[in-house]
């Protein structure tokens, strides 16, 4: 309520691929996300893929059957993703282990 006066915009969930908390806007772009260890080892893992070809690789508390989508941690503790929320219809691909 207290924020900017600029216009806002809504976004259909069907129309994103995820919602990316990141440590900060510069990133690590064109960097794989590696196959380490989980930095937080609390859920299961995850294998997502998109459908623009990106993976990501990470830990779970969602169930995987939640309509709306899921919260995935990555694995690498150094990526500059803090957590991800990855809508159920954006991906094509996913394996839980």
């Amino acid at each position: 309520p207290d924020g900017q006066t600029e216009p806002k915009v809504s976004v259909p969930l069907s129309r994103l691929k995820a919602v990316f908390f990141v440590r900060d806007f510069e990133g690590r772009r064109g960097m794989p996300e590696p196959n380490g260890r989980p930095a937080s080892p609390a859920g299961r893992r995850v294998s997502l893929a998109f459908a623009d070809g990106e993976a990501v690789l990470g830990t779970t508390t969602s169930s995987d059957n939640d309509p709306l989508g899921l919260y995935v941690s990555p694995l690498d503790p150094g990526t500059n993703n803090v957590t991800l929320f990855v809508p159920r219809g954006s991906v094509v691909h996913a394996e839980f282990s």
